[in-house]
Parts: structure tokens; C-alpha cells; sequence
């Protein structure tokens, strides 16, 4: 049997009051309820039973089923009320309770979640600027190969640049995972302007293998850096592996 897409108006619904809407689209989906009154009381009806999911076991959640049916019967606005509290069963006993209820943290899901994207390099910083341009180019056309060449030349004439370790551990880290990107992100000296970076790197790499006391302890040296870019994302990130 082939198994059901979940409802397109039930995730939209959802994901408004959950908040997981953008600004533009959250802008929209106001409107809309502004001039559908069954959009309204669809989102009302959504809050009740998902907290309703986050309060309730599968018993519970079958027992307020069966009261829904009871208290609500004839009254205006029953047959949403119960819709929205079968679609929540459908949700939670077919397997896609995920999506509405919170899920514990895994270190794996939280080094996805908290990747540092890096957009590329500025072609002043690090070699030539002509070599650095060639890179910069090959690796933001997704050509890891020719990039990975070119800085392994450049690192050849210069193995003590900061800025070509760093992007060589990015490089490795995209193409090849932590077990390639490691030992370049360690080479990073910790008064380069990448420490802060090649240190997130590293934390990352460790949630990766499951060394919680070893991102920690990375993640608490990029904090205390203090780089606008990185340091707030490493300090969002140690709260969350409290929570683990």
C-alpha cells in the first residue's frame, strides 16, 4: 500500500504556529487568515492539539479522541476540532511525530544542523592573489578537484600559510569529512585570524565522532575569541548540548 503524503494545509498550518516560517511567507499566511475564517480556526484548532501532543501519551492522546467526540458533538466548530485531533493521532501513530513534537538532540544531528558553511576567501588574503583567485574560483564552481590541486601547489611553496591550512581543512571537510580535515584545521595557529574557524571546525569534527568532552572544550575556546561570525554560533551550540 502506498503510503499517504502528509496533508499540504496541515504543515502549513503547523509550521505557522510553530514558527518555522521565513518573514515572507509568515506575511502571506497571515493574510490569508485574515480572509478565510476556516484558516483561522484551522490554526486554533492546531495549537490545542499540539500541545495536546506534547502533554499526551498515545493512551491519553486515544482517550481525549474519544472526548473530543463526546464534548464537541453539534457544537460549532466540532468537526475541525476532531479533524485536527485525528490528523494529530494519524501524525503521532504513523510514525511522523518528528515533525510536531521536539526530538532529543543526537551530537550527529547537531554538527549538521550547526555546519559552517564557508562562502570562500577574499583572493587578497593568504598567497598570490592570482593563485588565490584560481582557487577561490575552482572551489566556489564546485570544482574540488582543480581547487584541491591548486592549493596543494600553493602549499607546497608556502607550508606555513594560515589562510591555505584553513581552506585546505575546509576543502578536505566538504570533499573527504573530518578524518581528511583534522589535521589541517589543527595546524591553524591560534593567532591566525581562521583560529576562531578552524577551531569550530574542530568542534564540529568531534560532535561528529561523539566526543562530546572535546567539542565542548573547542567550542568554549571560540567563544572566548570572540568572532563575530563564528563565536555566537559556537555559544548557541553549547546550549544546546546541555541539553544532552
Amino acid at each position: 500500500m502506498k503510503e499517504e503524503e502528509p496533508d499540504p494545509r496541515l504543515e502549513r498550518v503547523v509550521r505557522f504556529v510553530e514558527d518555522e516560517m521565513d518573514t515572507a511567507e509568515r506575511v502571506d499566511f497571515e493574510k490569508e487568515m485574515a480572509d478565510d475564517p476556516s484558516l483561522r480556526s484551522d490554526v486554533d484548532a492546531a495549537r490545542r492539539a499540539i500541545e495536546g501532543l506534547r502533554t499526551l501519551g498515545e493512551e491519553r492522546l486515544r482517550q481525549e479522541l474519544k472526548n473530543a467526540d463526546a464534548e464537541v458533538a453539534g457544537a460549532p466548530g466540532a468537526s475541525r476540532t476532531r479533524w485536527w485531533w485525528a490528523a494529530a493521532a494519524v501524525l503521532l501513530l504513523g510514525g511522523l511525530a518528528w515533525w510536531l513534537v521536539p526530538t532529543r538532540d543526537t551530537p550527529q544531528a547537531l554538527a549538521d544542523e550547526f555546519r559552517w558553511s564557508e562562502p570562500g576567501l577574499p583572493v587578497l588574503m593568504g598567497t598570490s592573489p592570482r593563485a588565490m583567485d584560481a582557487i577561490m574560483n575552482a572551489y566556489k564552481q564546485e570544482d574540488f578537484g582543480t581547487a584541491n590541486s591548486l592549493l596543494a601547489a600553493a602549499l607546497e611553496r608556502d607550508p606555513r600559510n594560515d589562510t591555505l591550512q584553513y581552506f585546505r581543512g575546509v576543502l578536505q571537510d566538504r570533499v573527504n569529512g573530518c578524518a581528511s580535515a583534522e589535521a589541517w584545521y589543527a595546524q591553524v595557529h591560534t593567532t591566525s585570524v581562521f583560529a576562531s574557524k578552524a577551531g569550530y571546525g574542530l568542534a564540529l569534527c568531534a560532535l561528529k565522532q561523539g566526543d562530546l568532552s572535546l567539542a565542548r572544550e573547542q567550542l568554549r575556546r571560540v567563544v572566548a575569541m570572540g568572532d563575530p561570525q563564528v563565536s555566537p554560533q559556537a555559544r548557541a551550540l553549547l546550549l544546546r548540548l546541555d541539553k544532552i
